[in-house]
């Protein structure tokens, strides 16, 4: 008993000991249904709060992100033309359906499969240019009648001792009786025939014609007489006629000629029986001119025995 008199302290601290053992034992028994099942919650450690899913009141209003700071730090970090691409890029997908995977209810039916629709590609629309308002107004205009054109077919011209024409740019045709000195006459020169053999013949003489062909000149081809009895015969030509002097002069022609041709007069023509003559000359560039000459008067008669 002295001993535990003595040993007072050490007492004390013994029965603090066994207290604070037999409150853990306590706390330990109290525990052992939490370790043993880790998938289950006690119930005094549950909320006692009912599920709520309303939406709930926002103290204040969100504000919108401006695009503009993404267009911003693009045109930093690309080229024009790659930030102008980019930027479209992001508009298209901004612009597309968001697809979700909130349940049907909350029984927890799975959502219903969603079907993606892609929407419309949006694209730039140029500003209309400026155009002027005022629209001339239409005037009244006459249409003008359409004239009269006459049916009637021209004549054809009669032949002039004019040589015809070559457009520009060709070698000029050559020039018949440029000095106006030909000598022309007819065997016999009384042209009242005697008919031989129902016929009457007569000749056309050239006795002297002269030619020119202007230079650039090739030369001439030939010259011929040519005649016509209108009503019973057709153009004749005579052949050529001779070359009888004159030639190249330089780069020019100058020549004369001479020859006859024979006329036949049906002695049943009636008369007087009108023949005309003219002179044809072609170059050897294909130019030709037509010279008229004059006309003669025939009477056929028959011949007395």
């Amino acid at each position: 008993m002295k001993w535990l008199r003595s040993q007072k302290n050490l007492l004390t601290s013994l029965l603090v000991f066994l207290g604070g053992l037999v409150i853990w034992l306590v706390v330990v028994l109290q525990m052992s249904t939490v370790f043993a099942a880790p998938g289950q919650v006690s119930a005094d450690l549950r909320s006692q709060l009912s599920a709520n899913y309303s939406k709930e009141s926002a103290p204040r209003s969100f504000r919108m992100i401006s695009l503009a700071i993404v267009q911003d730090a693009l045109k930093d970090m690309t080229s024009p033309d790659e930030s102008s691409s980019a930027m479209e890029e992001l508009n298209t997908m901004m612009e597309e359906q968001v697809q979700t995977a909130t349940a049907l209810n909350f029984a927890g039916d799975p959502p219903p499969t969603q079907t993606y629709t892609p929407s419309p590609t949006s694209t730039r629309t140029p500003k209309p240019t400026a155009t002027p308002s005022d629209t001339p107004e239409p005037t009244d205009t006459k249409t003008p009648d359409p004239t009269k054109t006459p049916s009637k077919t021209p004549e054809p011209e009669e032949p002039t001792k004019k040589p015809s024409k070559t457009p520009a740019g060709e070698s000029t045709p050559p020039e018949i009786n440029p000095g106006d000195d030909l000598v022309i006459f007819t065997d016999p020169e009384n042209l009242e025939l005697e008919c031989d053999k129902k016929v009457c013949t007569f000749e056309i003489v050239i006795d002297e014609v002269y030619v020119s062909d202007p230079a650039p000149s090739s030369g001439l081809k030939w010259i011929k007489i040519k005649y016509e009895i209108p009503g019973y015969l057709g153009l004749t030509y005579s052949d050529n006629l001779p070359l009888i002097c004159g030639g190249f002069d330089g780069d020019a022609w100058y020549s004369c000629h001479s020859g006859s041709v024979e006329v036949e007069i049906d002695e049943e023509w009636e008369d007087p029986v009108v023949v005309k003559v003219w002179l044809k000359a072609l170059d050897k560039d294909g130019n030709e001119t037509i010279y008229y000459v004059t006309e003669y008067e025939v009477i056929c008669e028959e011949e007395e025995e």
